[in-house]
């Protein structure tokens, strides 16, 4: 078995599969109940139906249901342009909940802009109303389920990154104690390199020490790394840029905590992780569903 697919198996390869299935799963239910909630709301439900009276016949819920899923695949597109089918780890609901508004808004626009040019189907304005509001609270409330899940699984040592820091200052002692007590940031410490043997001071146990700067690739091939958490300070950029070099082709991540010059003026992504910014300066290139999309095509 080659290296690429001893990755491929690995708890936390499995998970970065599982949890955006889920989602995509769960969003898929939502938008399609919502559809079907807000028709019988519109026309089956009494108090809703007095305050706002219906006249004309009711027409069939068939409509709704295929409009949905002719929608649902855009809708889907949409979230995923925002990134909102990976694994999020560190994430509080009431911030997903406002971005889930405003995708919802665009995927109602889209919705109602298909329905202007087919007028065969006599669709309620209302029930567009109703189907904003309900896919919001049913999408949030299905993230909320899967992330508690997905929280639940790292807690319990389930799916987390394999991780090595790079550097043995405060900096890293800090990162160490606080992702070991919080196991849903999702990664798990296997140990520390430094530059020189001897550097830590006893800021790091003793029994995580695994080598130097020059062992990373090594290591990073032999426990199967998935993530490197960088904390050298800024004025020593010379080697980290030589272990991303040497570490060049290897399916593992690059992850700085940067100083804050570097938060300001740089352009690359910023991560923060159960309150610790990182810039991830070296993405993973073929995640899973990289991989399955790249075998059907390869297939097709």
């Amino acid at each position: 078995m080659n290296y690429i697919n001893q990755k491929f198996n690995k708890n936390s390869q499995r998970t970065e599969f599982l949890i955006p299935l889920l989602n995509i799963l769960s969003d898929s239910v939502s938008i399609v109940g919502a559809f079907v909630l807000s028709y019988y709301i519109r026309f089956y439900f009494p108090p809703f139906v007095e305050m706002v009276p219906f006249n004309g016949a009711i027409p069939p819920l068939s409509g709704y249901i295929i409009l949905a899923l002719i929608v649902l695949p855009v809708w889907l597109l949409i979230f995923q342009s925002r990134k909102m089918f990976r694994p999020k780890r560190i994430i509080f609901i009431f911030d997903e909940f406002f971005l889930i508004s405003r995708l919802v808004t665009f995927g109602i626009v889209f919705s109602f802009g298909l329905i202007f040019f087919y007028r065969v189907f006599p669709y309620s304005r209302v029930v567009f109303l109703l189907v904003w509001l309900s896919s919001i609270i049913f999408i949030t409330i299905g993230r909320y389920i899967v992330l508690k899940y997905e929280k639940n699984l790292y807690n319990r040592g389930k799916g987390l990154k394999d991780t090595i820091l790079a550097g043995s200052n405060q900096t890293a002692h800090d990162i160490y104690d606080k992702f070991s007590a919080h196991k849903y940031a999702g990664f798990n410490i296997i140990g520390f390199v430094e530059e020189h043997p001897g550097e830590s001071k006893g800021l790091l146990p003793g029994n995580l020490k695994l080598g130097t700067y020059n062992d990373l690739t090594e290591l990073v091939q032999k426990l199967n790394i998935e993530a490197v958490l960088v904390t050298i300070p800024s004025t020593e950029h010379e080697k980290l840029f030589e272990m991303m070099k040497n570490s060049e082709g290897e399916n593992v991540e690059f992850l700085m905590v940067p100083d804050f010059l570097e938060v300001i003026t740089s352009s690359v992504r910023v991560q923060e992780i159960d309150g610790i910014p990182f810039l991830k300066i070296k993405s993973i290139p073929m995640n899973v569903w990289n991989r399955i999309l790249k075998r059907a095509f390869d297939f097709s």
